[in-house]
């Protein structure tokens, strides 16, 4: 990044409620220039406009803190950003998702686009253009007033060419997912544009499956013209994100696992493709295997204690034995051959946020 040349056709401006309208030469211009308006109350069942801008331009950075200490606000507030005029937002999201966070409670980490630098603020640096305005919302959707909500988005106005993407982001949630049905972190968007990645997070039903490990889930991205099967696939779920042989916490630029806990069954993670980018030219929908493992006596186990579970392959001393091409559908009685590692669905709570750009500023209704 080239920081030292001259930039005469770009207009930087920052909103907050000390300059909520972004006006040049009118921040903090409440209580005779001295700390007037930090923050302000967002109150029950009401959204605020954050930012209402015209014009073209690119958000660079959002950064905001609130009740931290609340976990619940982490789902109860919500963001929505609109761009051009549209009715309907491309950003609807939870806010601690937003921010690539866990909705079970505030994490302090770093990678190329978000971060929480002592688990209590949110950052989001991802670059967000816009060609004719941008309006930036917080939506309360609880019976309760929040006392104190601070923020300030950074942006630059500038005319764009005309091949640029919208940053679009979709939230999604099954608790629990459907037997051997494939969760849906992004569904089928038409148009050109590129998949920047996504953050997810598992609560694993212990209850029902003890500590099998659930992230057996490969995951599919299904690009243009792709049907029935996907063009780009990958080996496993801790795989996606970096990892291998199960997956602990950790946080790099591009991948990480923040948010673990193996007591509480709770697994958050990301990947972002940046360095590896994906893009699709006329449609894209990205999807997750909701699989889990373990030896044949557990699975077994789990089976006949009524878990809702399904084989799918077992790593035996014969090879790599694919089950669902079997005549028959394995049960509690299978051969005793069939002995090994054991794949099988399973049924979770799954939620996640899908961040990508796409050529049109409309969101995508679900």
């Amino acid at each position: 990044m080239e920081l030292f040349h001259k930039r005469t056709d770009v207009v930087t401006r920052w909103a907050s409620f000390e300059n909520p309208d972004a006006a040049p030469g009118a921040g903090g211009h409440e209580n005779k220039g001295g700390k007037g308006h930090a923050f302000d109350t967002l109150p029950a069942r009401q959204s605020v406009t954050l930012m209402n801008v015209q014009g073209s331009g690119t958000i660079r950075r959002i950064w905001m803190t609130f009740d931290m200490e609340n976990v619940a606000w982490l789902r109860d507030l919500r963001v929505e950003i609109r761009w051009d005029g549209c009715d309907t937002p491309a950003v609807n999201c939870p806010v601690g998702e937003f921010f690539c966070q866990s909705p079970t409670g505030l994490f302090a980490f770093e990678n190329e686009l978000f971060a929480s630098p002592e688990a209590r603020s949110l950052v989001s640096y991802v670059p967000m253009p816009f060609r004719r305005g941008a309006e930036v919302r917080i939506v309360n959707t609880t019976d309760a007033d929040l006392k104190l909500f601070f923020y300030d988005i950074d942006f630059e106005l500038a005319e764009h060419d005309t091949d640029i993407l919208y940053y679009h982001a979709i939230w999604r949630e099954e608790d629990p997912n459907a037997l051997g049905v494939d969760y849906t972190i992004l569904p089928t968007v038409e148009g050109t544009g590129r998949f920047l990645g996504a953050n997810i997070t598992i609560l694993a039903d212990k209850e029902s499956y003890g500590d099998m490990w659930w992230g057996e889930g490969e995951v599919k991205v299904y690009l243009d013209e792709d049907d029935a099967l996907p063009t780009l696939v990958g080996t496993g779920t801790e795989d996606y994100v970096g990892s291998g042989w199960g997956l602990g916490p950790f946080a790099h630029r591009y991948q990480g696992s923040p948010k673990v806990d193996k007591d509480a069954g709770i697994w958050t993670f990301y990947r972002l493709h940046i360095a590896d980018a994906i893009y699709f030219h006329s449609a894209c929908k990205v999807t997750l295997q909701c699989m889990g493992g373990d030896m044949k006596p557990k699975i077994l186990e789990f089976l006949e204690s009524g878990a809702s579970l399904r084989p799918v392959s077992v790593d035996s001393e014969q090879g790599f034995i694919p089950l669902l091409d079997l005549p028959e559908p394995v049960t509690g009685d299978c051969p005793e051959w069939l002995h090994g590692w054991t794949n099988c669905y399973r049924q979770d709570h799954y939620a996640s946020a899908a961040y990508f750009y796409l050529d049109r500023p409309e969101g995508i209704s679900l």
